[in-house]
């Protein structure tokens, strides 16, 4: 296996672990966020790079949302608007509301976390869905690639008689 595979297979599960973790910590709402989590990887002349793109936000998953330090454009609001009220009905709090009712509750939530942050970073937050599965992907890259290199310098040395 090549450098290359070995980097995208691991990204891969890496990704596939954070996705695992953010459902059993019943985080999963609309999976949005969830299925906007891709590997890209791409090679320029000897470098190989892997990278693990998504919304810049996934990382509240542990940290949660801070109180906003700027008020933020209007259509970033009105998004925040959209999320929060398809959100809310997802998970049932919008039953039995009119569609006035679902989006004064919408903007009511993203008003009180962008002044007080969101229940979870206001409670400090978690490290069990995206940190560990970082952590053994590197573990897995270090091992992995170790041994890759070791078996690749081995190689060139004896065939270069």
């Amino acid at each position: 296996m090549d450098a290359y595979r070995i980097l995208d297979d691991a990204l891969r599960t890496c990704v596939d672990d954070i996705k695992r973790r953010h459902v059993q910590a019943g985080q999963k709402a609309t999976g949005k966020t969830m299925n906007a989590l891709e590997v890209r990887m791409r090679q320029e002349g000897a470098a190989i790079i892997g990278e693990i793109w998504g919304f810049d936000y996934t990382g509240a998953w542990e940290t949660g949302s801070r109180p906003a330090r700027r008020k933020g454009t209007d259509e970033e609001r009105r998004a925040m608007v959209r999320n929060l009220k398809e959100w809310a009905t997802v998970r049932g709090l919008t039953v039995g509301m009119t569609d006035k009712q679902a989006e004064n509750l919408a903007k009511y939530l993203a008003w009180y976390i962008k002044r007080y942050g969101s229940k979870l970073w206001r409670e400090g937050g978690r490290r069990d869905i995206i940190t560990p599965a970082i952590e053994a992907t590197q573990r897995v890259l270090e091992e992995r690639l170790g041994v890759f290199f070791e078996m690749e310098l081995s190689n060139q040395f004896f065939n270069q008689t």
